[in-house]
């Protein structure tokens, strides 16, 4: 497996790709993610390790712009930001995989192995079909995280595109905040329902807002529905 490491960090730059390519694996290491850019290493390689605390474009920065673009690659984030805000924030950007700086070279190897397998059975999934959903003037491709309405295309993060999905699966219908965070989040209670709220609005903000008519509705105290009515 080819490994990109963008990390400012020489020495753990250098003690990750040691142990990565004790394992066979293939690295190419960047301290910046505009080094990476200008080599177009992302383009080649099949898994991403990356740091957040970069100098100039921070690592958030970067990995909103690849899934932008609609790159796929997984991505292990490796920081020392260990506050749950900033990890949550991270992984409905897109990232796969977050651990905490410092962490065991165990537990690192275990988990690129993880995201390599799933990686796989995903490519194969999507070699064998495309789903397209729609709703109204709105189109859904979930295996690009991209939508399309009124001829402009929308990148939106792995989380956005799951509860797009689930509100035109379930269109005309007022859907709880609990059945969408127990069938979106996999939530048992409603302790996330901020998270919930923070996905609609940046959700709202892209595929609502600049459009003649808005789509996605709350319905207050209960939940949202997605509808072509005002």
């Amino acid at each position: 497996m080819r490994i990109l490491i963008i990390e400012d960090e020489k020495d753990l730059s250098f003690f990750l790709a040691k142990i990565l390519e004790a394992e066979k694996h293939t690295v190419v290491r960047h301290e910046s993610a505009e080094e990476a850019i200008k080599n177009n290493s992302i383009a080649s390689c099949d898994l991403l390790l990356l740091d957040l605390l970069l100098p100039g474009q921070s690592g958030e920065s970067f990995l909103e712009k690849i899934r932008r673009d609609g790159c796929k690659v997984p991505v292990l984030v490796l920081s020392a930001k260990d506050a749950v805000s900033t990890k949550v924030d991270v992984l409905e950007m897109g990232a796969d995989d977050y651990m905490v700086k410092p962490f065991h070279a165990e537990e690192l190897l275990a988990r690129i192995n993880t995201l390599h397998r799933r990686a796989a059975g995903i490519g194969k999934k999507e070699k064998n079909k495309e789903k397209k959903l729609a709703f109204a003037d709105l189109e859904l491709f979930p295996g690009q995280n991209m939508v399309m309405r009124q001829g402009e295309k929308i990148y939106l993060t792995k989380k956005e595109t799951q509860l797009l999905a689930f509100f035109i699966n379930n269109s005309e219908k007022v859907v709880r905040m609990e059945d969408i965070l127990q069938k979106v989040w996999g939530a048992k209670d409603g302790h996330n329902s901020n998270i919930l709220q923070s996905t609609v609005r940046r959700l709202r903000k892209k595929i609502d807002h600049g459009f003649p008519r808005s789509l996605i509705h709350n319905r207050h105290g209960v939940g949202y529905i997605i509808s072509a009515a005002d």
